[in-house]
């Protein structure tokens, strides 16, 4: 059997189409999982099959996952939400101490539900791939979270601190926040 070569999956890194159907892109590359010509494809997955980010970088059995997310919309929504639940809960109950903590969990809960899945989806490619190319070590898994350019500087913040927070319970090699622009002094491969 012929081993894997995942040089042949590196693309460059790239949001989706915005809203004025241009793509942000960055200067470097990094392994394509998802998509028809993403690595977990190739592997058997079929599109769509499981929940997976978009990119990965290995470097000594280090995996970073990557996901190219503008989150600064979401994210800027979803404070919105929170606060005017907050004020809305003070006004119709006593309040408790872990009131707005309670609050802000629940409504972060689908955000991290949903890099939850993607991260687990990808590394079960990640594993496929190992099995595949017969690599019997450990890796040890760590995302990257990209947001484009113009995310606010409070949300990449927020994100820094309060996602972060959510989900290193489950990922606990790290998890890290930056823009296209930097992204690439950010991959393990550069490091």
């Amino acid at each position: 059997m012929t081993e894997i070569n995942t040089d042949d999956f590196l693309k460059t890194i790239q949001h989706a189409k915005d809203s004025n159907n241009q793509i942000e892109k960055a200067t470097c590359q990094a392994i394509a999982i998802d998509g028809i010509n993403g690595l977990a494809c190739f592997l058997g997955f079929q599109d769509g099959e499981i929940s997976k980010v978009d990119y990965c970088d290995i470097k000594n059995h280090k995996i970073q996952f990557i996901e190219a997310s503008d989150l600064g919309k979401t994210i800027g929504d979803l404070l919105s939400d929170i606060s005017r639940e907050i004020v809305k809960a003070k006004q119709q109950e006593n309040p408790t101490k872990d009131l707005e903590k309670r609050i802000r969990k629940a409504r972060w809960k689908p955000i991290k539900m949903e890099f939850q899945l993607k991260f687990q989806g990808s590394i079960n490619v990640i594993e496929r791939l190992y099995r595949k190319n017969r690599i019997n070590k450990d890796p040890t898994y760590q995302l990257l979270i990209v947001c484009t350019n113009n995310t606010d500087i409070r949300i990449l913040d927020i994100l820094r601190n309060d996602l972060k927070i959510f989900l290193e319970g489950m990922i606990r090699k790290g998890v890290g926040v930056c823009t296209t622009r930097t992204v690439c002094q950010e991959l393990i491969s550069a490091k």
